[in-house]
């Protein structure tokens, strides 16, 4: 705390504290006397309301006489009741009574007049103004009810004790009467026998809840605001509950403390105003010092003092000069690093964008981010097939640092697998702060990480993650902000390269059906025909096409004849090797390259694919079937040629035999002298794009730790690459039989004749 504030503060307290003392005494005595008058005011309120009662019920006395001297009291013994009834209404409208009534002397109402219908505010099952007459014609011997007060008066006739009725006479107790009876600024209510309220001059559904829950004999009982006292004028009468308001006083005290708080706050002004007057002279030159501290820290590095004394806070004031000069330089040095920093990570950008080759460019975006923030250690990550875990696509100072060759991290698990899962990018101290950092079990160890995403199209793709700085401090923000933009810039590139994967994958695949097309065709046929020849394996060409195609496409329309190809490839797909390369030949033409399958092979994979084209009619549910048959052209390396163009011709000219015999089957091409070179290929001797050995699918893992945990990793990770493999013993021997096999297939005679019929031929 500055010495100028400290100053001002113990010369406010000096004045404040004795003020405030005297204030709260001052506060308390206020707060006593205004209780007392609050108490006052309700026993006088009580007071006004039973006077008010007791001469309701005077007057009540009093009607009650008068209708017995009236003409009403005579009219009881005449005969003819309508004339009662009339000084009855008569009686009623002048005597200010709010109701009245003659009785017989059995104490039945023989006539009554009702000057006003009771109202009950909170009793909405209070009773009828009939049915209460009736029931204070019951029971004259008392004066009230929980819903009137009333008074009865014997009618005499002829000598005093022949009584030949009574008369009633009386007030309700509803809402008018309570109005009436109200003391100024009280609130009154009145219960019945059950403690129910029957009306009251309160608004408040929890404040008249409160108050019909005390006791009948409550005095000066606090309930909420309200100061409450109970009482009862008559037997069997409505207990009365006078309230007053506290909310008043409540707001009375308010306005003094706000006064004594405004009287406070003044006298806190002006001695904080004389304090700061005294500490000014004493603390300025230190208060500027201070001001020019400050103003460095927030940037203002040209900030400088002058020198005005000799003194120790003048030498406190050059030093502080001499300091920010030096400042200034350090800062000029580090931006000048900045912008070289930012210069190079854009020429790396502009690198990044200009390559296609995956594995390269992950290696340098992971070497160029740990420079860039002086990391020990990183890893890059990317999802496996299923999408499911990650696993280490590069590594770079990962020795000592795993526990097994293989970094898999699930999703959601661990650092890497989080911001995978979240998207986001996190730094830290491992198991520390607020963002409690955890490794997963087969992670990297390291103190501190920093980890963002690499996303292509706005998809997570993989995590880049770095561990612990060369010197030793943890990762902090702006480190996040430049590797997050670094990432950004490498996603770019990313993306270029995956666009350059995906069109020339499209390149050499078939639109309609999906599979291989011609170009792929040419290409993986040069390559299989060189592997035959060099191991001295054979090599099986399959071409096969479907049996008056052109009349489907007449019947069923050329959609009908697009679906009948794309299942056709399915099928055949299905009953495959994945060594072997099934692509569309052209139309209605595809053709399948065999590796490692011999002439029995080749014919046993041709019945093959004629029986499952055979077996069940085409088309999907809904639509009418078709059923269509295909014939099958098959050549052998080398026995029907020893290069791709005659081997291809060969297999052709089978197809074509095939049709000429009956179609629904296949041919063996015709075998051909030994040539002693090998022909040209199919297409030009050149190397395709090897599109499919490379990108985010492949697994050959990058460790950074040499060739044994490179090759130890990939192996773990597994293949995943779309490229036909070599072929394996079991695939040589998926399509071998024994000659028996094909001559005898129970249940297709008709085609084993035309099969066999091609192999004598090709004999």
């Amino acid at each position: 705390m500055p010495l100028r504030v400290r100053l001002s503060i113990t010369l406010v307290a000096i004045v404040l504290v004795p003020l405030t003392v005297t204030a709260l005494i001052v506060l308390f005595m206020i707060n006593q006397q205004q209780d007392r008058r609050i108490g006052d005011q309700l026993e006088f309120a009580a007071g006004s309301l039973n006077k008010v009662l007791q001469t309701t019920a005077t007057r009540a006395d009093d009607a009650a006489g008068d209708l017995v001297t009236s003409g009403a009291g005579s009219a009881l013994t005449a005969p003819d009741r309508t004339l009662l009834a009339k000084q009855v209404t008569q009686f009623a409208a002048g005597s200010g009574a709010d109701f009245v009534a003659i009785l017989d002397k059995n104490g039945t109402v023989a006539a009554s007049a009702v000057n006003r219908p009771p109202r009950y505010r909170l009793a909405k099952n209070a009773p009828t103004a009939a049915a209460q007459m009736n029931a204070m014609a019951k029971d004259r011997s008392h004066r009230a009810t929980p819903y009137a007060l009333y008074s009865s008066v014997a009618i005499v006739k002829d000598c005093a004790t022949c009584t030949v009725g009574y008369s009633l006479a009386g007030f309700w107790l509803d809402d008018v009467t309570l109005k009436a009876a109200q003391p100024a600024h009280t609130d009154v209510t009145f219960t019945d026998a059950d403690h129910k309220p029957t009306t009251t001059t309160l608004n408040d559904p929890e404040q008249i809840a409160a108050v019909t829950a005390l006791s009948d004999s409550s005095v000066r009982v606090e309930t909420g605001p309200l100061l409450v006292s109970a009482s009862r004028v008559l037997d069997r009468g409505p207990t009365a509950f006078t309230s007053v308001s506290r909310a008043a006083a409540q707001q009375s005290q308010g306005k003094t403390w706000r006064g004594l708080i405004a009287i406070l706050a003044v006298f806190v002004a002006m001695a904080g105003m004389l304090g700061w007057l005294m500490a000014r002279v004493t603390t300025r030159p230190l208060a500027e010092l201070s001001e020019a501290a400050l103003a460095v820290a927030d940037g203002h590095l040209d900030t400088h003092i002058d020198i005005k004394s000799r003194d120790e806070v003048g030498r406190l004031a050059l030093a502080f000069n001499t300091m920010t000069d030096e400042l200034r330089t350090y800062i000029h040095a580090l931006q000048d690093s900045r912008d070289e920093l930012k210069r190079n990570l854009t020429r790396l950008g502009d690198t990044l964008s200009s390559t296609h080759d995956l594995k390269k460019m992950l290696a340098v975006i992971l070497e160029t981010a740990m420079v860039t923030i002086r990391a020990e250690a990183g890893a890059l990550m990317l999802f496996s097939g299923n999408r499911d875990e990650l696993y280490l696509k590069v590594g770079r100072g990962l020795d000592g640092r795993l526990s097994s060759a293989s970094v898999r991290v699930a999703v959601g698990e661990g650092v890497a697998g989080c911001v995978a899962q979240t998207g986001e990018g996190v730094h830290g101290t491992v198991g520390l702060g607020d963002t409690d950092l955890r490794l997963a079990e087969s992670e990297p160890r390291a103190d501190s990480v920093i980890a963002v995403p690499l996303k292509s199209q706005g998809r997570v793709i993989g995590v880049l993650n770095l561990y612990d700085r060369v010197d030793a401090d943890a990762f902090d923000d702006n480190d996040l902000a430049t590797i997050r933009s670094f990432a950004n810039q490498a996603t770019v590139a990313i993306d270029n390269v995956l666009l350059h994967q995906e069109a020339q994958r499209l390149s050499i695949t078939d639109g309609l059906t999906g599979l291989w097309n011609y170009r792929y065709f040419q290409m993986n046929f040069d390559k299989e025909i060189e592997r035959a020849s060099r191991f001295q394996r054979p090599l099986a060409l399959l071409i096969f096409d479907l049996d008056k195609f052109k009349q489907v496409n007449d019947v069923y329309g050329h959609q009908r004849g697009d679906s009948v190809l794309i299942e056709l490839a399915t099928r055949v797909k299905s009953a495959i090797r994945e060594v072997d390369t099934l692509a569309r030949y052209g139309g209605e033409e595809f053709v399948l390259i065999l590796p490692e399958t011999d002439l029995e092979g080749a014919t046993l994979a041709a019945g093959k694919i004629c029986e499952i084209v055979r077996q069940r009619p085409f088309g999907a549910a809904g639509e009418e079937p078709i059923r269509v048959t295909v014939s099958v052209g098959v050549a052998v390396y080398p026995e029907h040629g020893r290069g791709g163009a005659t081997l291809v011709k060969s297999a052709d000219s089978a197809l074509y035999a095939a049709k000429e015999s009956g179609r629904d089957g296949y041919w063996v091409a015709t075998a051909t002298p030994e040539s002693p070179a090998p022909e040209a290929a199919v297409a030009p001797a050149r190397q395709g794009p090897d599109v499919l050995d490379s990108g985010l699918l492949d697994d050959e893992v990058d460790t950074g730790m040499g060739v044994a945990a490179d090759e130890a990793a990939t192996e773990e990770s597994g293949p995943r690459t779309a490229t036909p493999p070599a072929a394996t013993a079991a695939d040589r021997s998926a399509y071998h039989v024994e000659p028996d096999e094909v001559a005898h297939r129970p249940g297709d005679d008709g085609v084993t004749a035309r099969q066999s019929a091609g192999a004598a031929g090709a004999a």
